[in-house]
């Protein structure tokens, strides 16, 4: 039986931590399209562009992303709650809202012939970040006071914990390698160099700043 005191101030630190990931993403993402529309050429483009980021994708990728954050939540309490719990099934459950909500799925043609290997490495990233989630859930040392010190006695290693990391940061490395591929997956009207550049520029950012901060965090709390 798990304690229910440490369940749910783990589940607290992994919630606040990931919704400030994604509130740092989606500011990166103003960013990311500003730098791609900088210059004359893109003076009339690049106030239309930034407004339908501002008023209708972010709200979504926002929305989206938090509901995915809930269903990783639920169905991990699930799994460390559930002593009788099949994880297959749980996947099976808890997927199909998953992949809802998924900013890259949402956004392609289902019928497109790239559409299913899109679904299956969502579905891969889906469990990626899974079962680093139930194992932080599981942890019942009274001896952390953030998620940061919770990261450092879950996976005891730098090099563990980024393996842990880097296999989620390869599946979005992948949905992209897709999506590079053949962009006409993307079921948009235009703009699918910008969004293709954007998502690159995303994606290494990101991977490096998460690296980073691994090894930030088992330097001071390691």
């Amino acid at each position: 039986m798990v304690d229910p005191v440490a369940f749910e101030r783990n589940k607290r630190f992994v919630i606040e931590e990931l919704e400030q990931q994604l509130e740092s993403m989606l500011k990166k993402g103003e960013n990311y399209i500003n730098l791609e529309l900088k210059g004359p050429g893109n003076a009339l483009i690049r106030p239309i562009v930034r407004g339908f980021y501002n008023v209708f994708a972010r709200p979504d990728i926002n929305s989206g992303s938090k509901g995915n954050i809930r269903i990783l939540i639920s169905a991990a309490s699930e799994i460390v709650l559930d002593d009788d719990h099949d994880k297959g099934e749980i996947i099976e459950k808890y997927f199909p809202d998953y992949l809802k909500n998924d900013q890259t799925t949402k956004f392609c043609k289902k019928n497109h012939r790239n559409y299913p290997k899109l679904v299956e490495n969502t579905r891969a990233l889906f469990e990626a970040q899974l079962d680093p989630m139930v194992i932080a859930l599981e942890y019942e040392g009274n001896d952390v006071r953030n998620y940061d010190e919770l990261m450092v006695r879950i996976f005891k290693t730098v090099k563990e914990a980024k393996r842990v990391l880097s296999k989620q940061i390869r599946h979005m490395e992948i949905g992209i390698e897709i999506l590079q591929s053949d962009p006409s997956v993307l079921n948009v009207p235009a703009g699918r160099k910008l969004i293709m550049r954007v998502l690159q520029r995303g994606i290494v950012d990101t991977s490096e700043e998460l690296l980073g901060d691994v090894d930030e965090i088992f330097r001071v709390y390691g």
